[in-house]
């Protein structure tokens, strides 16, 4: 293997973090594999529909929006490009003979036109609903692809492949975490993460927006500070007491605004930094900032028809939602604690919260308004 084959190899690779080296990518994959052009296209085979389509040759480009237009539903290569297993690749010269270029459309009013006859392809991914096709033409002059063409590119198959599907699995993830942080834009509270150091390691766009109020908290040096020293030192030890190494605990306070303004309620809650968010290892405390004058609180009969809670069940939500830890909610209903751990433990288990920050931003969220009945 020489320099090259490892240069293009990384470069393959590359294209999951950095998708605007991809067509690039593949058109020095085709070059080495004899073609002129790398045409890659993402499809709905079964309808049709070209959703995807780039192609490096810069003369081709109206060619390849033809083609997504009206050729692909005259092509009749399609079902072919979708027969190949992942990363085989296939000449269409031991398909489709000089019969097929001589009296098909695709080749009389296309492909001849734009000076293609013969091409490679090798599929990519296929998830059942959409196919990712990597098709390698070559001019019409020249002449059919060989053995040692299909074996140079095969080389690259596995590669191709993977890295196709890690580009996939990024896209997802990226695709969830964008959901994620519009849904945080639009909840009644600001949500924090910080470290065992204290530091602010993420912050949602409702929480910055909340501070930029600056009226009794604030941002200084990456950590979450109250304006009043005696709050702030209260603050301070309920973030040390969450992120500590053993025998974590949540706590909250409240911090006066100005102005008769309703306070700020903060929640500060031992939790795990979210692998979406960074993932960093260690004890982290998620900080929850609610304005003390709303949104108002759900009936507990709403949440035992949401979510199938008993009784009990609700009214140790609605007393987590007001800010009660499990101690003081057993405390102040004369309950014992490993009863009031129970109810929590089948909180988790009807809500499919992991964890009480996963249990208070799921109960935040607003109720969905429920029809009557006919």
């Amino acid at each position: 293997m020489d320099a090259t084959y490892n240069q293009l190899i990384d470069r393959i690779y590359a294209t999951i973090q950095e998708p605007d080296t991809l067509l690039d990518t593949y058109k020095q994959l085709a070059l080495h594999g004899g073609g002129f052009a790398a045409h890659y296209v993402r499809m709905d085979m079964q309808r049709r529909i070209v959703l995807d389509t780039r192609i490096s040759h810069e003369a081709l480009l109206q060619a390849q929006d033809d083609y997504a237009g009206y050729y692909v539903s005259v092509d009749q290569r399609v079902p072919w490009y979708s027969a190949g297993t992942l990363g085989e690749w296939r000449a269409d010269q031991h398909t489709f003979d000089e019969r097929d270029v001589r009296r098909t459309e695709i080749y009389i009013d296309f492909l001849r036109p734009i000076g293609i006859k013969r091409m490679v392809v090798c599929k990519l991914s296929d998830n059942g609903a959409q196919q990712e096709v990597l098709c390698v033409p070559r001019p019409y002059d020249g002449g059919d692809f060989d053995d040692t063409d299909l074996k140079r590119l095969a080389f690259f198959s596995g590669h191709l492949v993977r890295a196709a599907q890690l580009r996939a699995r990024l896209d997802e993830l990226q695709t969830r975490q964008a959901a994620a942080d519009a849904a945080l834009d639009h909840l009644p509270y600001g949500t924090l993460w910080v470290n065992a150091s204290g530091r602010i390691v993420w912050m949602s766009p409702s929480a910055q927006a909340l501070l930029a109020q600056a009226h009794g908290l604030r941002t200084q040096a990456s950590r979450l500070q109250c304006t009043q020293p005696e709050l702030d030192h209260q603050l301070q030890r309920a973030l040390t007491t969450a992120t500590r190494p053993a025998g974590r605990e949540g706590s909250w306070l409240a911090v006066p605004r100005r102005h008769g303004q309703s306070p700020w309620l903060l929640s500060v809650i031992p939790g795990e930094l979210p692998a979406s968010l960074g993932g960093q290892s260690g004890p982290h405390a998620l900080v929850i900032i609610q304005d003390g004058a709303g949104p108002g609180l759900p009936h507990a009969r709403q949440l035992q028809m949401l979510y199938g809670l008993t009784p009990a069940e609700a009214r140790l939500a609605l007393g987590l939602l007001q800010l009660d830890t499990p101690a003081d909610y057993a405390e102040r209903h004369q309950l014992s604690l490993a009863t009031v751990k129970t109810h929590l433990r089948n909180l988790f288990a009807k809500t499919g919260a992991r964890r009480q920050a996963d249990l208070m931003r799921l109960l935040s969220l607003p109720l969905p308004v429920r029809g009557t009945g006919g």
